[in-house]
């Protein structure tokens, strides 16, 4: 009893079990905005998917709101709405508010490699009061990528205060195009409007570029957040950075103590107001 140096080849050795930890994977089969199916669980909604038989957004997001993260590890929504044409999601309400860590991936489709690899999964918010998705306080570490975002009479996208080190990347928010070309409708608000911090919207590379353009409002706004990198974005221009497609305010606008920011690497043209607006004295250390 009182020895203590087993061998891993002991008779003694402790016993070691390997669990692999893996995230929830739900796919949207389905361009409907239907809510039929149990969205208690990730594991409910795959078990019983309601009359329909399929998974909209709608129901992915709020089963995913309902399944608490795994070792951290975000949950993932992709896509496989069939055919590979266009693929409109109108909306009849505003989505549920995003509550936990979830990557949203619209390329995953088979309709995004057809249409050139670019977005062609389109988020149309029909003039909903609201925004397109919003990243609560607690969805920390969430991506979203590979939509068509528009027509919301609030923001694109929003995170909210407290949600931090989300990813936004490789989007068309505004008004614009499964093409990439100017298009008819985009949000009311801004295009993507933060308020947590370190927070990646865009990226090095082309295929996480978004292009923000055509809002009623700003293309970013930056409200106080800190540490947040906007990189390597298209902001006023249509999906080629060569053809206007305006922002009716500003390109990006930091305001109310944004500090530490880092605005690199875009493109921001034909902005009705200013291409870049950085306010108020507390607002420092921003690149």
């Amino acid at each position: 009893a009182g020895y203590g140096s087993f061998t891993d080849t002991s008779e003694f050795a402790q016993s070691i079990t390997t669990t692999a930890v893996t995230s929830g994977v739900l796919v949207v089969d389905t361009a409907s905005d239907t809510s039929d199916g149990d969205t208690t669980s990730i594991t409910a909604l795959l078990g019983n998917k309601g009359a329909d038989g399929f998974i909209s957004l709608r129901e992915a997001i709020a089963a995913a709101n309902n399944t608490a993260n795994i070792g951290g590890i975000a949950d993932t929504i992709n896509f496989a709405i069939s055919g590979t044409g266009v693929h409109t999601i109108s909306l009849g309400s505003i989505l549920p508010t995003i509550n936990e860590a979830v990557v949203i991936n619209a390329t995953t489709d088979d309709s995004f490699s057809t249409n050139g690899n670019k977005p062609a999964i389109v988020l149309d918010g029909a003039n909903l009061a609201g925004d397109g998705l919003t990243l609560s306080s607690t969805a920390d570490g969430s991506t979203i990528r590979g939509l068509v975002i528009q027509h919301f009479n609030g923001d694109g996208i929003q995170i909210d205060s407290g949600s931090d080190g989300n990813t936004i990347a490789g989007n068309y928010i505004g008004k614009l195009t499964t093409s990439g070309t100017t298009g008819t409708t985009g949000n009311a608000a801004a295009g993507i409007n933060v308020f947590g911090s370190n927070n990646t919207i865009g990226g090095v590379v082309a295929a996480d570029r978004n292009v923000i353009s055509g809002n009623t409002s700003d293309g970013v706004t930056i409200n106080g957040g800190t540490g947040n990198q906007v990189t390597g974005n298209y902001i006023g221009t249509d999906a080629s950075g060569n053809l206007a497609n305006g922002n009716l305010q500003n390109g990006v606008y930091l305001f109310n103590g944004a500090t530490g920011n880092s605005i690199l690497n875009n493109v921001i043209a034909e902005n009705t107001a200013d291409g870049f607006w950085l306010s108020g004295e507390s607002s420092d250390g921003n690149i």
